[in-house]
């Protein structure tokens, strides 16, 4: 049985690795920064799936981002209607609002390529079936990039 340290440790290594990616896909140096996005994103895709989704695709999340992914979130508001990608990118518009940098449409995309390249295509599917077609067309299909 792993120690509960090393399963932290190891989240905390996972957790760096996307805020990394993020960073890098940005081209940022901002490891908050890099974090939020990241939270963001997930939690707008997270908005548009049922709770059983929801709680599916979490499981498969590294513990610290499984925390921000839950951060706020209301099961009983499950799913957002959001047919559209303007839509998804509504809460991430809001939250950068005052920062021009950060461009909401390249946040969505680079956190969907870090779940596509950390997670199982299968579940990655399984989160991009349940979106409407109009956000279904901004994500590539699992393994296929």
């Amino acid at each position: 049985m792993q120690k509960s340290a090393d399963v932290i440790m190891r989240s905390l290594q996972l957790t760096n690795e996307w805020i990394n990616e993020m960073k890098n896909e940005m081209k940022w140096d901002d490891d908050h920064k890099a974090w939020e996005a990241l939270k963001c994103a997930l939690q707008a895709f997270r908005d548009r799936l049922t709770v059983d989704e929801a709680a599916n695709f979490g499981a498969q999340l590294p513990m610290i981002v499984r925390g921000g992914f839950y951060e706020g979130w209301k099961p009983s508001t499950a799913p957002h209607k959001w047919r559209t990608w303007d839509e998804l990118l509504a809460p991430i518009k809001n939250h950068f609002r005052n920062d021009p940098s950060a461009d909401p449409e390249k946040i969505a995309t680079t956190t969907w390529e870090i779940l596509c390249n950390h997670l199982t295509p299968g579940e990655m599917n399984s989160v991009r079936n349940m979106m409407p077609e109009q956000i279904r067309e901004w994500l590539p299909v699992p393994g296929t990039a």
